[in-house]
């Protein structure tokens, strides 16, 4: 029996046993670095070296481009913030939030109850997210990501001036918003001769852009300096998002909405024309008389909307109801079944016999109602 063992034992000390150590006379022609008996061989550790700089070259670009949305955060923030002073008694201050997010609450001032100023800035400071945006802006030919700095104006709650939806914006911001917003669905889209080919107008009702294209609004659209900043403009009664039940009146949020894109850090009072301007466009707003008819349509669009927003309520909560009477039906056969399992033999007969004529009644009852 131990003969038998002997070769089973000496292969498994032969598995466990460890590699033999490499020889120390193998030659190396590199360089090398001595210092007593301490020997460091750098063409010995090239994977090591790839994975170091890769390492220093990422925490380069996090620095770098931290440091560049900072910058150019604080430097429009420094050049607008006096003009802000002279709009809220709480003109706020810049907030970070991440190395690419940076905000400005503001409040305090007539006609608007609040300005968010949001910076979201390309991720400059990620390495991997940049070299995915390049990627799939060679792969996608439509996908481009940019800067975004927006100005979202909530204007004063009043239930007696009409709501609608106007925007105006660079046409290559056209696909990307009506994806990202629904309330640009009520629109229709078209050019404006008064505005650069390079814009289009998006509104529910003719006369709302012939009574915005007018004035301060209009010449600083037309400046190629200010042009090359601008995104789009959005004024707005309806939320981004298709809501699931109507919003009261009295819960409607007016917001005008302007996207700029974030000049460089050198360049940053190039925009501050467009901002001015677009604080005098919003005293404006309320001051904006509309056709009758227009108000009329106006109206009625949000009625046609909520009535059939009603309507999917109503169906979902049919169908809900439905599926949970379905499933007292489903519960109950379960527990009828389950009785029944434990009857004998001749009263399950009975039992069987007596649900075949209930399910023949029935039948006929329904042939009989169809004829």
């Amino acid at each position: 029996m131990a003969s038998l063992l002997l070769p089973q034992v000496a292969g498994l000390l032969k598995f466990l046993q460890p590699p033999p150590a490499p020889a120390e006379d193998v030659p190396y022609e590199g360089i090398e670095y001595r210092w007593r008996n301490i020997v460091f061989r750098p063409g010995q550790y090239q994977a090591e070296a790839i994975v170091l700089a890769l390492v220093v070259l990422y925490m380069l670009v996090w620095a770098i481009g931290r440091q560049i949305n900072g910058g150019r955060a604080r430097a429009w923030y420094k050049t607008h913030f006096p003009f802000y002073a002279t709009q809220f008694t709480r003109p706020g201050i810049l907030q970070p939030d991440g190395p690419s997010d940076y905000f400005i609450f503001s409040t305090g001032r007539r006609a608007v109850l609040s300005l968010h100023t949001t910076f979201a800035l390309l991720t400059r400071h990620n390495l991997i997210d940049m070299v995915y945006d390049i990627g799939r802006g060679l792969i996608e030919l439509d996908y481009t990501s940019k800067d975004l700095l927006e100005l979202d104006f909530r204007l004063t709650d009043d239930v007696t001036k009409p709501g609608y939806v106007w925007a105006v914006m660079k046409k290559d911001e056209m696909r990307q918003l009506r994806k990202d917003r629904w309330d640009l669905s009520l629109t229709k889209t078209g050019d404006n001769k008064s505005l650069p080919s390079s814009l289009s107008v998006m509104a529910e009702a003719a006369d709302i852009t012939d009574s915005f294209l007018q004035g301060p609004l209009l010449a600083i659209l037309n400046d190629p300096t200010v042009l090359k900043y601008f995104r789009y403009l959005i004024i707005t009664d309806q939320p981004a998002d298709r809501p699931d039940i109507p919003i009261p009146l009295a819960e409607r949020e007016r917001h005008v909405i302007l996207a700029l894109l974030p000049p460089s850090a050198g360049q940053s009072a190039q925009t501050l024309p467009i901002v001015e301007a677009i604080f005098r466009f919003v005293d404006t707003i309320d001051k904006t008389s509309l056709k009758f008819e227009t108000i009329r349509k106006l109206k009625r669009n949000r009625q046609e909307f909520e009535d059939e927003l009603m309507k999917e309520i109503e169906k979902i909560k049919k169908d809900r109801e439905e599926e949970e009477e379905e499933d007292r039906k489903a519960a109950k056969r379960k527990a009828e079944l389950e009785r029944v399992s434990k009857m004998s033999s001749e009263e399950q007969r009975k039992w069987e016999e007596k649900e075949r004529k209930r399910t023949l009644k029935k039948a006929q009852g329904k042939m009989t109602k169809r004829q």
